[in-house]
C-alpha cells in the first residue's frame, strides 16, 4: 500500500495559523453607528496563504456598542481554525450649537420689572436627533443690589429649559448691565457642549 510522503502527513496534521485582528474601537458617524474595516491573515504549515472568512464582512456598518466578529480559515486538508475579535462603536462627540439667541436681547426700559426671555437654540448631533438643551446658569456683571438699580432681588429666575425671567434694571453708576445665560446641550450618551448668550440692559 502506497503511503503519502512524510512531509504531507505532517502538513495534514498541523492546523493553519490564523492571525486575528486586535479589538477595534471606532467613533460613531451617525445614528446607525459606523463603518469598520479590518483584515486577517492565515497560512498553512509551509507558509502558503489561506483564504479568511469573517462572520461580518469588513466594511459593514456596526451599531453603537460592542459586536463580536468571528473569523475562520480552512486548509486544503479540511482543518478549520476559528477566532474572533470585538468591534466597539462609541459616541464621544458632543452636540454642536448652530445658533443661540435670546429674545429679547436688549431690555431697553430699566423699570425694575421681570421680563420673560426666550432662548432659541439650534443644535445638531451626529447620533442623537434630540439632545437635551437647557439653561444651566445665569450671571450678571453687576450685583443684584447696587446704587441706582432699584435694590430688588433676585434678578433672574429660570422658568423652563430655554425660558427665564430677567429683571430690567442696571446700576446707575455703570455703563449698562450684561446678563450672561449659559446653555448646555447634552446627548443621550452624556456628551455635552456649552455655549453662552447675553442680554443687555443699557444705562439709558
Amino acid at each position: 500500500m502506497n503511503q503519502p510522503p512524510l512531509p504531507n502527513i505532517i502538513t495534514s496534521l498541523v492546523p493553519p495559523t490564523l492571525n486575528v485582528p486586535a479589538d477595534l474601537t471606532v467613533e460613531a458617524t451617525g445614528p446607525n453607528g459606523a463603518v469598520a474595516e479590518y483584515q486577517a491573515t492565515a497560512f498553512d504549515l509551509i507558509g502558503t496563504p489561506l483564504p479568511v472568512t469573517f462572520g461580518i464582512p469588513s466594511g459593514s456598518v456596526f451599531p453603537i456598542g460592542t459586536t463580536a466578529v468571528t473569523v475562520s480559515t480552512t486548509d486544503i486538508y479540511g482543518t478549520t481554525v476559528n477566532g474572533s475579535f470585538n468591534v466597539t462603536v462609541q459616541d464621544t462627540t458632543p452636540p454642536t450649537f448652530v445658533s443661540l439667541a435670546a429674545d429679547p436681547s436688549v431690555l431697553g426700559d430699566p423699570n425694575h420689572k421681570m421680563v420673560p426671555i426666550n432662548i432659541a437654540a439650534v443644535v445638531t448631533d451626529l447620533v442623537d436627533p434630540s439632545p437635551v438643551t437647557r439653561i444651566i446658569s445665569v450671571s450678571s456683571n453687576e450685583p443684584d443690589n447696587g446704587p441706582g438699580d432699584g435694590n430688588r432681588s433676585p434678578d433672574w429666575q429660570i422658568t423652563g429649559n430655554l425660558t427665564l425671567l430677567l429683571r430690567a434694571e442696571r446700576s446707575g453708576r455703570g455703563t449698562g448691565r450684561i446678563y450672561t445665560i449659559t446653555v448646555e446641550s447634552r446627548d443621550s450618551f452624556g456628551n455635552a457642549a456649552v455655549q453662552a448668550v447675553t442680554v443687555f440692559v443699557p444705562k439709558e
